[in-house]
């Protein structure tokens, strides 16, 4: 249907200026046919279900659709349907390019509309590059200007007789009866006034040419408009999330030198900073707790359970223990060299590891920092003192860009409170695997 009314408004125009009567019988068959597709898409439409605005919900009922129809666009949808010179050459017997019943044709801009529905749908659909969709409206909207305004403004000059035209001196750009060429001298003509140009070499030769070119001029200040601000809104669009980084960068930079933080801590800053930006696309959280509760807990159960089933420590456990704890996780990256958890911090939380690597730090007698080990996709770490109730022995750091989960341990502990069974697992889990650490640096100490 779209590519029917683009047939249908592009050929329109073009077949009352340029067409001779003597081809037009031959057109006639086209647009019936044409016309025979909108009148049955008119047929269809009593019988497609809505979206009522006033309750957002789809009505079904044949009588309130049909009702709904005549109300609204079925008039002009009917009268841009009507094959008006089809009728009169019937009833007449006559062909009559410039006529009444050329203007009643000019309903057929009407079902430009269907044009203008499919270019919202398209802007909606994330398969489409919205950049893309938007710049190829904008560009139709200007080539259906001009191409409108070039076969009028030809229209006008034929139907003078006898008088002086802007196609007069048609001569010097060649043959004046082929179409095609007559067609490119007056989009040429088109275009150059549209842009504002006007080069001068097509001009008005008398008063109803410069009326409508007056006329022009003035449509094109308000096309102009609506071109360069759908454009700039675009440009502006892309660059904004990049203003609005450096405007972030800049300011933690004025705060770090006013405040003559040390270097480390300076770096830290920026690094989350950027981070915050570059991975908030990557950064699913805020977006999970938008959900309602009922759909939350299936996607976390999703998203995470196969990494919790991971871990060593609910190993053996419940599934519903599992869920209820997946449930109550938080997503979110850290860039590299972050200090995750600090010595001596108190347990709070606990972190599994869904991507990247994390170290861990023991301070030496000297003041120093000692690496002891490292941690991957599928460890956990805080779990020692948050079952032990203990401040944290080590510090661990994140070696790389880490997606880490994060658990409150009065959750974890809350959990082990309702399933006595549960909790028993996973203190068996966490003493077999400390006791297996602590054989192993017993045997090799650091």
């Amino acid at each position: 249907m779209v590519i029917l009314v683009a047939y249908s408004v592009w050929f329109y125009p073009f077949e009352l200026a340029f067409l001779a009567p003597s081809h037009h019988r031959g057109l006639y068959l086209v647009d019936v046919v044409t016309d025979l597709f909108f009148a049955a898409d008119i047929l269809l439409t009593f019988f497609v279900a809505y979206i009522d605005s006033k309750t957002n919900m789809i009505v079904y009922d044949s009588r309130r659709i049909a009702n709904r129809y005549l109300s609204t666009w079925f008039v002009m949808d009917v009268a841009s349907t009507i094959p008006y010179q089809a009728l009169y050459l019937l009833f007449t017997g006559r062909q009559q390019v410039w006529s009444c019943y050329s203007l009643l044709g000019l309903f057929r801009f009407w079902r430009l509309v269907r044009v203008e529905e499919l270019f919202k749908r398209l802007e909606k659909n994330i398969k489409f590059n919205y950049f893309a969709v938007r710049c190829f409206r904008l560009s139709c909207v200007a080539l259906f200007s001009a191409h409108c305004a070039a076969c009028l403004f030809f229209l006008l000059a034929e139907e003078n007789h006898g008088g002086k035209t802007w196609i007069d001196d048609f001569a010097k750009y060649g043959d004046e009866t082929n179409i095609w060429l007559r067609y490119t001298v007056a989009v040429y003509w088109s275009a150059t006034t549209m842009t504002t140009v006007g080069y001068g070499d097509l001009r008005a030769e008398n008063t109803r040419e410069r009326i409508f070119i007056t006329g022009y001029m003035l449509f094109n200040l308000g096309l102009t408009a609506y071109l360069i601000g759908n454009m700039t809104d675009l440009v502006v669009e892309s660059a904004r999330r990049t203003m609005e980084y450096r405007k972030s960068i800049e300011v933690a930079s004025t705060f770090v030198n006013r405040n003559c933080l040390p270097r480390r801590l300076e770096e830290q800053v920026l690094a989350y900073m950027s981070l915050r930006f570059q991975a908030e696309r990557m950064n699913q959280q805020r977006f999970i707790e938008e959900l309602p509760k009922s759909i939350r807990r299936r996607v976390c159960r999703h998203l995470f359970l196969p990494a919790v089933q991971q871990v060593y420590l609910f190993k053996d456990v419940s599934i519903g223990t599992l869920t209820s704890l997946v449930s109550k996780l938080r997503a979110e990256y850290m860039p590299p060299r972050e200090e995750v958890i600090l010595r001596k911090e108190g347990p709070d939380e606990v972190y599994i590891i869904v991507s990247g690597e994390v170290e861990i730090v023991s301070s030496t007698t000297t003041g120093g920092e000692s690496r002891l080990d490292g941690l991957s996709s599928g460890d956990m770490f805080g779990e020692a003192a948050a079952l032990c109730c203990t401040p944290q022995r080590f510090t661990f750091r994140t070696k790389v860009l880490s997606q880490l989960l994060r658990l409150k341990t009065a959750m974890l502990l809350e959990a082990m409170r309702i399933n006595h069974h549960d909790s028993v697992t996973i203190i068996n889990n966490f003493l077999r695997v400390s006791i297996t650490i602590y054989i192993s640096y017993s045997a090799n100490p650091v």
